[in-house]
């Protein structure tokens, strides 16, 4: 192998780590996760993944009010 190839061969590889690291390095801190505290949780009805520890909130995607996830698991 000649200074071209293994340069070549490097670049890849440090690519690939580089791709890597960027999907699937990022800690749950660096992701924007917020760690709602011990109480209640109110979620949508219709996207649960929208939680919120304020009972007054709407949901971002659709606009409806935020249930207790008690009441939530209760609807049919």
């Amino acid at each position: 192998m000649d200074s071209a190839e293994i340069a070549v061969l490097i670049g890849g590889i440090v690519s690939i780590v580089g791709v890597l690291w960027f999907f699937f390095g990022a800690r749950e801190e660096d992701t924007g996760a917020k760690n709602v505290a011990s109480g209640p949780i109110y979620a949508c009805p219709m996207h649960p993944w929208i939680q919120s520890d304020d009972a007054a909130a709407n949901c971002s995607i659709c606009g409806m009010k935020l249930v207790l996830q008690d009441e939530k698991a209760a609807m049919p």
